[in-house]
C-alpha cells in the first residue's frame, strides 16, 4: 500500500494535520499504530518518566484518526480517507505513487514425474565424508522461482562425498532416473571434478570450470528393486578456493 507507506515517511506533518503531536508521530514511525507503549518497544528507546501519564492525560491512549486513515486503504473510500495526505507530500493525484505496471510472474520449473527422492529434502540423513560443509541454496535467475540445491565445499584435499541411501523402485512402465543439474556456482573458481558413484559405480563423471553449469539424467534401470548407495562427490584438483560445487534439484523420479 504505497500511501500507507507514505505516513510513516511524513509522519511528523501528519500527525501535525491529524492534530495529534510528536507522540503519534514517533509510534507511525516505529509501525506501532496502537500507542506510545507500542513506539518505546519497537523503538527500544527508554521514555522520560511521566511520559505515558502525559499521554493518557492529552488523550494519546485512545484510538487515533491515523488508524483510521490507514484501516481505509485497499478499501473503496481509501481516496477520501488519504486526500489530506496530498499536500503535504506535494501531489495533486496519486497516479504517480500507485503502481499501473508490473514485473511479469517469474516462471517456475515443475518435475513432470513423480519424485520418488529429493536429496535435498532429506540431506540430514546423509553421511558426510571429508567436507568442509553442506549447505541449502537457492538457484535461478531474476525471471525464475529458483529451486533447491545442495552446496557442497570439499576440504584442501581428497574427495569429498555426501552419500545416501536410496530404495529404487521395483521395474513399471516408467522410467526411473537420477536428475540434478552440476553447478560449480563461483566465476572464480580454478575448476573442480564432479561425480556420481551407486554402490561405489561411477556414473557420472565432469571436470567444470567457474560458473559452468551441466544438466544430467541417469537411468536407473540396472537397480530396480534394490537399496542402493548414491554418492556425490566433489574433487578441488589443485585448489579449493571458490569451489561451490552445487547439486541443484538432485531427486530420483519416475517419468
Amino acid at each position: 500500500m504505497p500511501r500507507a507507506e507514505l505516513l510513516g515517511r511524513h509522519s511528523d506533518a501528519f500527525a501535525e494535520v491529524l492534530g495529534e503531536g510528536a507522540l503519534i508521530a514517533e509510534a507511525a514511525r516505529s509501525e506501532s499504530w496502537f500507542g506510545c507503549r507500542g513506539a518505546c518497544r519497537n523503538s527500544g528507546k527508554r521514555w522520560p518518566e511521566g511520559t505515558f501519564t502525559l499521554a493518557r492525560e492529552r488523550g494519546i491512549s485512545r484510538a487515533r484518526k491515523i488508524w483510521g486513515v490507514v484501516q481505509k486503504a485497499g478499501t473503496p473510500e481509501e481516496d477520501a480517507a488519504f486526500a489530506f495526505a496530498l499536500p503535504i507530500v506535494g501531489l495533486k493525484d496519486w497516479s504517480d505513487v500507485v503502481a499501473t505496471k508490473f514485473d511479469p510472474p517469474r516462471a517456475v520449473k515443475r518435475e513432470t514425474g513423480h519424485v520418488v527422492f529429493d536429496f535435498v529434502a532429506q540431506r540430514t540423513k546423509a553421511q558426510q565424508e571429508n567436507m568442509q560443509s553442506v549447505e541449502l541454496r537457492r538457484i535461478g535467475p531474476p525471471d525464475e522461482v529458483p529451486e533447491d540445491a545442495l552446496q557442497q565445499h570439499p576440504k584442501p584435499k581428497g574427495r569429498a562425498l555426501l552419500t545416501y541411501r536410496v530404495a529404487i523402485p521395483a521395474a513399471d512402465a516408467k522410467r526411473c532416473l537420477l536428475t540434478f543439474d552440476a553447478l560449480l556456482n563461483n566465476a572464480k573458481s580454478n575448476g573442480a571434478a564432479f561425480a556420481i558413484e551407486i554402490d561405489r559405480r561411477e556414473v557420472f563423471a565432469r571436470q567444470l570450470k567457474g560458473a559452468e553449469r551441466v544438466p544430467a539424467e541417469i537411468d536407473l534401470a540396472g537397480f530396480r528393486g534394490q537399496e542402493v548407495s548414491i554418492a556425490f562427490i566433489v574433487d578441488p584438483l589443485t585448489d579449493p578456493a571458490a569451489d561451490w560445487a552445487t547439486w541443484v534439484a538432485p531427486r530420483v523420479v519416475l517419468r
